[in-house]
């Protein structure tokens, strides 16, 4: 991959880029067990933090803008960091030494070669759970954005579903959750997990992507928490900070809080000005809307 496609690919990743006991069946991990007065957790994407996209490191700069956690970015064709148990190990021992949490990751690649239609995406899902499950991570987060938009594709999107109903069994009896990320509607997100017909496969709700499409942004977290369907939550904004966001945060919290959603809240982009400002900025805001201490 050269260099400039290098680029462009952590940016893709970044725009392609559940925690509760029980979820339709599927145990997933209760980060907040020890503590039921503080039902959310905000964290990162690696990808947002220059230098930090797959670096150990990402631990420690997080936890110092104010973040609890980290989602990191499995790549499995340049730099496949986390197939080594070396690596396993390394991050592992850097979320720990700093008190933090790998939250989950996100294969961001499948907006560029296609989940539904690139031979070899069904293989990187697959290996990726089995690193998730060496690793102790839950969640996988599978975008469909860019050349893996699901918009108006039907057949991609049966191609989607046949490849999910493969996988699924792998993902059920590891207990691991593999979650849409896309811009169909819910009731599209609904009727394909129907499909599959697997309670491993759950949606990752991004509150940007939503309101981007005109969608009801509430009124989709009251439908997908009606059947558990949340895996996590990206708090997004591609031009302001959070606290300047026209999409009313807020309300968004006050309404996953209505809905009983509990776990990770992920700040994704929502950047102005300097990073590091713009990331402490923002985990400050997370924290204040949501109570976390």
């Amino acid at each position: 991959m050269t260099t400039t496609n290098r680029r462009s690919f952590l940016k893709m990743a970044g725009s392609c880029s559940l925690l509760s006991i029980v979820s339709n069946g599927i145990a997933l991990p209760n980060l907040t067990a020890n503590d039921e007065n503080q039902p959310y957790r905000v964290g990162v994407c690696a990808w947002n933090m220059p230098g930090y996209a797959r670096n150990p490191e990402s631990f420690a700069m997080a936890r110092e803008l104010g973040f609890q956690g980290v989602q990191l970015l499995y790549h499995p064709i340049e730099e496949p960091v986390y197939t080594k148990k070396e690596n396993q190990d390394r991050f592992l021992q850097a979320a720990k030494n700093e008190n933090m949490e790998i939250i989950s990751f996100s294969i961001g690649i499948v907006c560029i070669r296609p989940f539904a239609t690139d031979p070899d995406a069904e293989k990187w899902v697959s290996d990726c759970l089995d690193v998730m499950h060496e690793m102790k991570v839950r969640n996988l987060l599978l975008p469909f954005f860019a050349e893996g938009d699901l918009i108006d594709k039907p057949e991609e999107q049966k191609q989607t579903v046949a490849k999910l109903k493969k996988l699924a069994p792998k993902a059920e009896k590891l207990g691991l959750a593999i979650s849409i990320e896309s811009y169909l509607s819910v009731e599209d997100h609904l009727r394909m997990i129907d499909e599959v017909g697997s309670d491993a496969v759950k949606v990752y709700y991004d509150i940007q992507n939503m309101a981007n499409k005109g969608y009801d942004v509430l009124e989709g977290i009251r439908i997908l928490a009606q059947r558990d369907l949340i895996s996590e939550v990206h708090l997004k904004d591609d031009t302001h900070r959070l606290i300047d966001s026209p999409l009313h945060y807020p309300k968004v919290s006050e309404t996953l809080q209505e809905v009983g959603y509990h776990g990770w809240v992920v700040v994704e982009a929502s950047i102005s000005g300097d990073w590091k400002e713009s990331y402490a900025s923002n985990a400050g805001f997370a924290r204040k809307i949501f109570g976390i201490r």
